[in-house]
């Protein structure tokens, strides 16, 4: 079994937010967004969409123009299959909403064989960033606050996070747990979900933001 091990850094000047984690790689790129969101506890309600360069990526009619930046709809998770368009060292990055979006940085660390676990968390550093937050901006905004129990938003911001955030230490240990009851599904064993319309995710290519 082939599993890429990823690094994953939020794009910050404020915050140092990283997840070392691995998962394997004939998953589909949806399949990565619930890992990912696992290690983040995140429940992954909002847009997400990835950005990679990739010199596995061909086009063999010469008749097509392709853009520097290319956006491509999936018809289904079996044309997204990570190993297609992924080795060790690339580098893509994820967005995480839509106007004033989370930004991640993710590159392939290494490739490894016959790992027992098909996805694991392995390393933690920072406390996840509010998911509701639209963005780092409102994200250091509700931080300041809640550095601050003189400030006059302090009870109404600790009301709406819960109470649970401020001591909430993330346990890889039950992250890892959590990757038990996620439905990953092995796109080449299931029948492959229709993903032309509404989808939850959205990947281009050559993007100028790497």
């Amino acid at each position: 079994m082939k599993v890429f091990k990823y690094n994953l850094k939020l794009r910050s000047n404020d915050l140092n937010i990283v997840r070392d984690f691995v998962a394997r790689g004939d998953f589909s790129f949806h399949n990565l967004s619930k890992i990912i969101m696992t290690c983040l506890n995140w429940t992954g309600e909002k847009q997400i969409t990835y950005f990679i360069e990739s010199s596995k990526i061909e086009i063999t009619d010469s008749r097509i123009e392709i853009p520097k930046t290319m956006g491509i709809n999936f018809k289904s998770d079996r044309d997204s299959i990570c190993e297609n368009y992924l080795d060790r060292g690339s580098k893509f990055v994820m967005i995480y909403g839509d106007e004033t979006p989370f930004v991640f940085d993710i590159q392939v660390v290494d490739v490894i064989y016959d790992y027992e676990k098909e996805a694991e968390l392995l390393n933690s550093i920072g406390k996840e960033p509010i998911e509701s937050c639209e963005g780092e901006r409102e994200y250091m905004e509700i931080v300041n606050i809640l550095n601050n129990p003189d400030d006059s938003k302090y009870d109404e911001t600790i009301e709406w996070i819960g109470k649970d955030y401020l001591n909430n230490i993330l346990s890889i240990e039950s992250i890892n747990e959590n990757f038990e009851n996620l439905d990953l599904i092995l796109d080449e064993e299931n029948e492959v979900e229709d993903m032309s319309d509404d989808s939850e995710y959205s990947f281009d290519i050559f993007s100028d933001l790497m």
